[in-house]
Order: C-alpha cells, then structure tokens, then sequence
C-alpha cells in the first residue's frame, strides 16, 4: 500500500523555488542570446499571472493531488483485486497482479523509461481530445492563450486541466505497479523540458527533433497558422505524432502564437475562465479543423 511521503513537500517547494532560480540562470540568457524574438521582453505581459500558475501547477497539483491520487487508486486497486477473485475472475485477477509484480522488479530506469512512454500516450490522447472536445478545450484555451512564449508559459494551465492529466499519469503509475517515486521523477524532468519547449529560443536539436521535445517542435503546436492546427500533441515523443500522423514542422520557425478570443490575463479570472458563455472562435475553428482531418482520412 502506497503511503504519502511528506518529505515529498520539501522537494516540490525546491521545484518551485529552484525552478524559478533555474529559470534566471538557464533559460532566461538561452532566451538572450540565442532568442526567437529578439525584440521580446524578460518582463512580458502576463508574467505574474504565469508564475502563479508556476506555484500552483507545482506544489499544490504535484505534491497534494498527485499524492492523493497515488494513495487512493493504489488502495482501491487493491479492493479490485479481492472484488475479480470474489466474484469469479480470479484470473484476471491475478493476472493484474503478475503484471504489477513483473514491473515492480524491473531496474530503475526500466520502470522509468515505461512510465515515460505510458505516461506521454496518456497526455497525447487527452491532448488530442482537448483539441477536439469543446468542453476540455474551454480548459485548454487558457495554455494556449499566451501570445509571448517563454519559459513560463509552460505552466499556464488550469488547474483542473492539470489535475485530470496528472491524476491520470499517477493512476497508471499505481496501477501498474511502478515506483511511486517515478512520479517524483518525471515532475523533476518536466521542470526542465517543459520550460525548454516553450522557451524563447531558436535552439534546434536536428535529428534529435523526433526524439525528444524541443522548442522547435513544440512552437509549431501554439501557432496561429491554420496548418499547424492539431498537430504536434506528444508532451516528451515526438515520435508519437509521426506514428498517429499528427506531426508537422514548417520550412521556418513558428513566431506567431495565442487564440484570437482574449482570455483574461490575472490569474483569477482565468480560473473562471471556462464557464463563460461566449463562444471562442479559436474554438470553432479547431473543431473545424478536427472535423476535416477526421474526414480526410
């Protein structure tokens, strides 16, 4: 059984606090001396707003409700498995849990590497959804709203957004039979790739571009430019677009990036966001451009 590691508190208050030191050191002169937008300022609009997000995506979605997540689904993981053998399938069963005893045993960094692409298949399904579902994209938009990107933007996501994705993550870390502290883990690369990807820089990775996440691919997923619409959802593999025939890269970086409707920039409002009644053009047009995709093929 799963138990909340409250040491775990002090680790994710370094991520946000180191994460913002980090962000001074690293990605900020990245941002100044191999800049996208020269022109763009540290100090942009919306930055505040941003580094709440920072805090609360952080330490309060991170550490309580992905801890949560972990004790809960672990436990009733456990009432299932007496549930299949108590109502006569008892195989299925334990079939579960030679499953969650084979990945138990595995190295470190074999738990690690499947956690890594479990983890990213189940953030580019919601991902895709979110550009197809009127209702996940009202969370959605507010990530996409940006029209400056830089290392902060990262972390502009609503809160439920983030909860849904990394209650998903941390279910199948548990049901799985994963080292919980994989979650840890995979917190500590986000802290570092996340912010890449959206960084103001024209840093290109070349071939490596399909292996891993890097601004040049990711920009393509926040441009206004209607080609680039759904595409490119992989949060770390890139791969993954090649494979659902999702992945697209310009003959020229990606420069102009938001949604046409304004989304409010102080954090509050932006949590309200969601539940207004007017309707989002962006919004529209994503979904056409869903639809065509879908009849297209």
């Amino acid at each position: 059984m799963y138990e909340i590691d409250y040491r775990a508190l002090g680790y994710f208050v370094g991520i946000f606090l180191g994460g913002l030191l980090r962000g001074a050191i690293i990605f900020i002169p990245l941002e100044r001396f191999l800049p996208l937008k020269r022109e763009q300022k540290v100090f942009r609009s919306g930055l505040l707003t941003d580094i709440v997000h920072f805090g609360v995506n952080t330490i309060v979605i991170q550490y309580f409700i992905v801890q949560a997540v972990l004790v809960a689904s672990s436990y009733w993981f456990a009432k299932l498995l007496s549930l299949l053998a108590g109502i006569g399938f008892p195989y299925l069963g334990i079939s579960l849990h030679f499953l969650q005893n084979f990945v138990s045993k595995q190295h470190y960094l074999v738990q690690f590497f499947i956690a890594l692409v479990i983890g990213d298949l189940i953030f580019y399904t919601y991902h895709r959804a979110a550009h197809n579902n009127k209702y996940l994209w009202k969370l959605h938009a507010i990530h996409h709203s940006t029209v400056e990107l830089d290392w902060l933007a990262a972390y502009r996501f609503h809160p439920v957004e983030q909860m849904i994705t990394q209650s998903l993550n941390a279910i199948a870390i548990s049901i799985l039979g994963l080292d919980p502290s994989q979650s840890l883990l995979l917190g500590l690369l986000s802290s570092t790739a996340d912010p890449l990807a959206h960084a103001n820089t024209k840093l290109r990775f070349g071939p490596l571009k399909w292996v891993f996440i890097n601004p040049e691919f990711h920009h393509w997923h926040h441009s206004t430019e209607r080609q680039a619409f759904n595409k490119n959802f992989a949060g770390r593999l890139p791969v993954l677009d090649l494979i659902f025939g999702t992945a697209y890269l310009g003959p020229a970086p990606a420069t102009s990036f938001g949604i046409e409707d304004p989304v409010p920039t102080s954090y509050l409002k932006q949590l309200f966001y969601p539940l207004m009644k007017r309707q989002r053009k962006v919004s529209d047009e994503v979904m056409v451009a869903s639809t065509e995709s879908v009849s297209s093929k």
